[in-house]
């Protein structure tokens, strides 16, 4: 479905920015009502902009690219880039 979708919308197109926009109010938005929210010493929307464009880079080099070969993978990944675990 993500091929077919980015055949129309290329990556740097307005759909890509749109759902990264997306990603980033919603992830946002789970931050100012997490407990976690005192361990960032940098702005909400930062931390949410940094975690959205991470999970964009995995989708676009794991999935796009087809470096990924599973979605556990791409979890292990996002984790690692995330958190460092």
């Amino acid at each position: 479905e993500i091929s077919s979708i980015l055949r129309f919308n290329g990556l740097d197109g307005e759909m890509i920015h749109s759902f990264q926009q997306y990603l980033g109010e919603q992830i946002f938005s789970i931050m100012k009502t997490c407990s976690c929210r005192d361990q960032y010493p940098v702005p909400y929307e930062l931390v949410a902009k940094h975690y959205s464009n991470t999970i964009l880079l995995i989708v676009e080099w794991g999935f796009l690219k087809g470096n990924c070969h599973s979605k556990e993978s791409a979890i292990e990944y996002l984790k690692y880039l995330l958190n460092g675990v």
